[in-house]
């Protein structure tokens, strides 16, 4: 027996979901010795490695798809809405306190400057983490013998 990890990931390497596969590699051993063992092993990792994705995986790798899809549309809509928000500028009242007002409208457009630099950044992001790419590794091999 073999086990494959099967892991979605997006280009910056987050995981997105993973799984786990057992496949049946045909051969009767006997009791083998720890070097024996070692290239069993490696043998059947080698010929499980070459071998199709299996039907239920490819059904898991497009619903994950299709889940992280949707997912990263509406987070980008979310931040594209958030971004191009329009607030109302408030002219400053001339008299004692223009200096508290025009402080408080330069900090204010700083903020607001801050904030847009972090939505184009999050917007950077979700975008490069938009596709999916699959990687499958054996992680185990079991021997059994008779």
């Amino acid at each position: 027996m073999v086990c494959i990890r099967h892991a979605l990931s997006t280009g910056d390497g987050d995981i997105a979901a993973s799984r786990l596969q057992l496949i049946h590699v045909a051969g009767s051993p006997g009791k083998p010795g720890a070097s024996l063992a070692r290239g069993l092993a490696a043998r059947a990792a080698a010929v499980v490695r070459d071998l199709p994705i299996a039907p239920d995986v490819r059904a898991w790798i497009a619903s994950v798809t299709a889940t992280h899809e949707t997912r990263v549309a509406r987070l980008l809509a979310r931040e594209r809405s958030i971004a191009s928000r329009t607030d109302i500028a408030h002219e400053v009242q001339p008299g004692l306190f223009d200096s508290r007002a025009l402080e408080r409208a330069a900090a204010s457009s700083a903020v607001d400057g801050s904030l847009d630099a972090e939505h184009r950044r999050r917007v950077s992001t979700l975008s490069r983490g938009a596709a999916l790419h699959l990687t499958s590794t054996p992680v185990a091999v079991l021997i059994s013998w008779r």
